[in-house]
């Protein structure tokens, strides 16, 4: 019998070449980005090669959504501990992106301090949701004095307290889902502090405490409403002689353009009707549409859903002949 040593079967793991890890910083934390805050982190595990490579991402993406199955206090303080290391601990001059998806209390100062970190580390876009069922009536005040916040998202089910400061001079883009809007003067107050907002979206908002919702705001280019609740009952005042685009889908509306949009390039208008609505609500607002309709005859490029025709038609002419 031979003494001649036997020779290793090769195994197609030989040929293995990590090239992944080959690529540059840059690269991997590009890729790292796209990633669940937590997930990314994780890769610090794979080798010396990953170890560090999550404290240069400049996006932090929190979601409880992992702990829903065991929530008590012990579970918020760990997630809170975690994302406040994650924010604090990334080696970069700002951060770009803070996204929270919570379904704690988030009046919890534990979940509130997540968001004064990131403005403290001049964070440039939050965005924030806030999960049915969570409790939620306050923000931060921090949110509304960031001098370098860019785009602010809220979606949740709370009420919008704007405290008697605002002064978000680089806020382009305004975001709001799901919320109660507070009094005329916050709704002003708010405005007022964003005079560099280029694009406002309402969606889903509740107007049940606002009389006037005075939109006098200079630079704004592009206007988005999505079924305003309660927006009925509410005077709609649009004095932006900036707008480019307008996108309204909802109920009908006292509405108020305080002067032709002239730098309208395009609208996309869709009126809902509401089954417990009666005409003769509707008609009381039959010359308010048709002056709005008309002020946007102008614009390039319009669009009016075959609802928004059938209510224009019942509100010109009750007895049902063609407008």
């Amino acid at each position: 019998m031979s003494n001649a040593p036997k020779r290793a079967h090769k195994t197609p793991d030989d040929d293995f070449v990590d090239r992944l890890s080959d690529l540059p910083d840059g690269v991997l934390c590009h890729i790292l980005s796209f990633l669940d805050t937590k997930y990314a982190v994780a890769t610090s595990v794979l080798s010396t090669r990953w170890k560090n490579l999550f404290l240069f991402l400049p996006n932090v993406v929190l979601d409880d959504s992992l702990t829903r199955k065991r929530r008590n206090k012990k579970v918020l303080l760990e997630f809170a501990r975690f994302g406040l290391k994650q924010i604090m601990l990334r080696d970069v001059p700002h951060i770009n992106q803070f996204h929270l998806r919570c379904s704690f209390n988030f009046e919890e100062p534990a979940i509130q301090m997540l968001v004064c970190a990131a403005i403290w580390r001049n964070v440039k876009e939050i965005d924030i949701c806030v999960r049915k069922g969570a409790l939620a009536r306050t923000l931060p005040p921090e949110v509304f004095t960031s001098s370098t916040l860019v785009v602010l998202k809220l979606r949740g089910y709370m009420e919008l307290n704007v405290p008697e400061l605002v002064s978000l001079p680089n806020l382009k883009v305004l975001m709001l889902g799901f919320f109660i809007l507070p009094s005329d003067d916050s709704m002003r107050r708010l405005f007022r502090g964003c005079k560099h907002l280029e694009d406002l979206s309402l969606s889903n908002c509740n107007f049940w405490l606002v009389e006037v919702l005075d939109l006098s705001i200079p630079l704004l280019k592009k206007l988005s409403f999505n079924y305003p609740c309660s927006i009925v009952e509410t005077k709609l005042v649009i004095d932006t002689p900036n707008l480019e685009f307008l996108d309204y889908h909802g109920y009908v509306a006292k509405f108020n353009l305080v002067k032709k949009l002239k730098s309208l390039v395009g609208a996309k208008i869709s009126f809902v009707t509401a089954p417990k609505l009666k005409l003769p609500f509707v008609e009381d607002h039959r010359e308010n549409v048709s002056e709005f309709i008309n002020k946007l005859l102008a614009v390039k490029s319009l669009y009016l859903n075959i609802d928004t025709l059938e209510v224009k038609t019942k509100l010109h002419d009750p007895f049902g002949k063609s407008f």
